[in-house]
């Protein structure tokens, strides 16, 4: 390689290049990374959707239940609102590589009764991820889903004390004949 072949980043060519070969390279490969979208969400909408990679330490493409413990924790804090964990799914294209072509060419309502999405999880545990075709890496993710805390609202208690209802006001005069203070001498 040369010096600017080294300086550039040309990992891009190396993955059109395999794209190109596709009808050669269909092996499942373990991921690298998987994408994780937090969305945060109020009691009516999502209001919020962050997007963030994770590297898989080995090549098992586990998130461990320590990591993800970690990263909900990080991200139940958003703008200085408080948020809950409410569950997770993992989308995970996992065709086997001969069934792609026979996937491609079916019509949609038939495809879409392939689900790549896991069912809803509102346990943390760790994550594994199964291997699949290098194409479909980019879309794999984990989507979380935080619900905003509401703060419980506070009930003043009733008094026990009896109210008045009617306000009887005294009405005070003052006459200039009285305004001054007599002294009275002392002998």
């Amino acid at each position: 390689m040369t010096e600017e072949e080294e300086e550039l980043d040309i990992s891009w060519m190396d993955e059109q290049k395999r794209i190109l070969a596709i009808d050669h390279n269909y092996q499942r490969e373990p991921l690298e990374s998987i994408t994780f979208h937090f969305c945060y969400t109020n009691a009516e909408t999502i209001h919020k959707v962050l997007t963030e990679k994770y590297l898989f330490r080995d090549k098992n493409s586990t998130v461990p239940l320590s990591d993800l413990e970690k990263i909900i924790q990080e991200k139940s804090k958003m703008d200085t609102i408080q948020y809950d964990f409410s569950e997770y799914a993992t989308f995970v294209v996992d065709l086997e590589p001969e069934n792609i072509q026979s996937y491609v060419k079916t019509e949609a309502s038939q495809a879409s009764q392939v689900n790549f999405l896991s069912e809803k999880k509102n346990v943390i545990a760790d994550i594994v991820c199964p291997q699949s075709i290098f194409i479909f890496h980019s879309l794999n993710a984990v989507i979380v889903i935080f619900k905003e805390r509401v703060a419980p609202s506070i009930t003043v208690p009733k008094s026990i004390l009896k109210k008045h209802s009617s306000i009887t006001k005294k009405m005070v005069k003052f006459h200039k004949e009285h305004s001054k203070t007599k002294r009275y001498e002392t002998k």
